[in-house]
């Protein structure tokens, strides 16, 4: 049982497709078979923003990195004190991890730079 702040994810374990605004690449990260995402109580975000998160999660559980990326960040910079930027910083740190571990050190300077 996940506690009722917390939601676990299941990605599909085929291939994805290739969606048109995004190629894959050879040394892309791997997409993570189950990601575990924390929510807030629901009345704690404006519903706006709270959709906003989801669908930026929705970007990252299924690949789409770039889209993803970029809602974080619009999300940390329009609504930098409240939790869901906290939430959309740890998501940004952790794609630059998963570039640096794919050996795209540039990617992941390019997130860090942004995040400071």
């Amino acid at each position: 049982m996940t506690p009722e702040n917390v939601s676990t994810i299941e990605t599909p374990t085929e291939t994805p497709t290739e969606t048109p605004t995004e190629t894959p690449r050879e040394n892309a990260p791997a997409r993570p078979r189950t990601v575990v995402l924390s929510q807030p109580a629901a009345e704690t975000a404006p519903p706006a923003l709270a959709r906003l998160m989801k669908v930026a999660d929705g970007y990252y559980v299924s690949g789409a990195i770039r889209q993803a990326t970029e809602l974080y960040f619009q999300i940390l910079e329009k609504h930098a004190d409240t939790p869901q930027a906290a939430r959309a910083r740890e998501r940004l740190m952790a794609i630059a991890e998963r570039y640096e571990k794919a050996n795209e050190r540039r990617q992941a300077r390019s997130l860090y730079e942004r995040l400071l």
